[in-house]
């Protein structure tokens, strides 16, 4: 890897630059990352060959419903499949550095001049190999998020089985409620009848009244007007009257004859 990064990049001569050549010299350097999904799915279980199996599908398939039985020996393939893929790839994309470094070997002593560009080669495939292990790093903390979940899901499960007893529990309880409550509206059902009932007798006696009233109403109309005749007769005998008395009063005061 040192001997990578010392090495002269093509391009560097007495400490000049070629723009085309020197731009075009870069550490091949790829490393396959995994996105965050997939090694949640593919983390669970490591390589048995490799490294100490951190879940054991033998002491956990019948702890867990079938269903997670199942995803789990799914995911333990995948993830078993895929660490030996990145690990494959690992060697051999250091083994095309180690390469690459010992061919730039030999054009070292003669480059001093161009050391500024290699030392900035340099600090890049030292910046990459940071990414490296920053990726390895992540791929270490989702496994053990991925470690999480998985004792979360089974946590959530108890829960989830405790919760469907006390469902069970609640439901005979209900039933029994809604036993109570359907006497009771049975009960409430005849005493709605029998409301309805005298609603309908108060309905026929209040048209009853009605029609009392507006026969009522009528005979009041009848001797207003009856009353209104009489007041008017009683006025023109008033006027009358007061004439009569008039015209006699008007008599008294003439002179008698002899």
């Amino acid at each position: 890897m040192s001997t990578a990064i010392l090495s002269r990049p093509p391009g560097l001569i007495f400490g000049h630059k070629k723009r085309s050549s020197f731009q075009s010299w870069r550490p091949s350097v790829s490393i396959r990352l995994l996105s965050s999904a997939q090694l949640q799915r593919k983390r669970i279980l490591t390589s048995s060959t490799k490294s100490t199996p951190i879940l054991s599908a033998e002491t956990t398939l019948f702890s867990m419903p079938r269903s997670v039985s199942r995803l789990a020996v799914e995911v333990a393939v995948e993830n078993r499949e895929a660490q030996e893929a990145f690990e494959d790839d690992m060697e051999a994309r250091m083994e095309e550095l180690i390469r690459e470094g010992r061919a730039r070997t030999a054009e070292r002593d003669w480059a001093v001049r161009g050391w500024h560009g290699a030392d900035w080669e340099r600090q890049r495939a030292e910046q990459a190999w940071d990414g490296a292990e920053r990726a390895r790093q992540r791929e270490e903390q989702t496994r053990r998020e991925a470690e999480q979940q998985l004792e979360d899901a089974e946590f959530e499960r108890d829960n989830a089985e405790q919760g469907l007893v006390e469902a069970e529990e609640h439901i005979i309880v209900v039933t029994g409620q809604n036993e109570d409550l359907r006497l009771q509206i049975e009960e409430g059902r005849a005493d709605f009848q029998v409301l309805a009932d005298h609603c309908l007798a108060l309905n026929r006696e209040r048209t009853a009244l009605h029609a009392q009233a507006r026969a009522q109403q009528q005979t009041i109309r009848d001797i207003e007007a009856r009353l209104l005749e009489s007041d008017r007769r009683n006025q023109q005998l008033t006027l009358a009257l007061a004439a009569a008395r008039q015209e006699e009063t008007v008599i008294k005061h003439e002179p008698q004859e002899d």
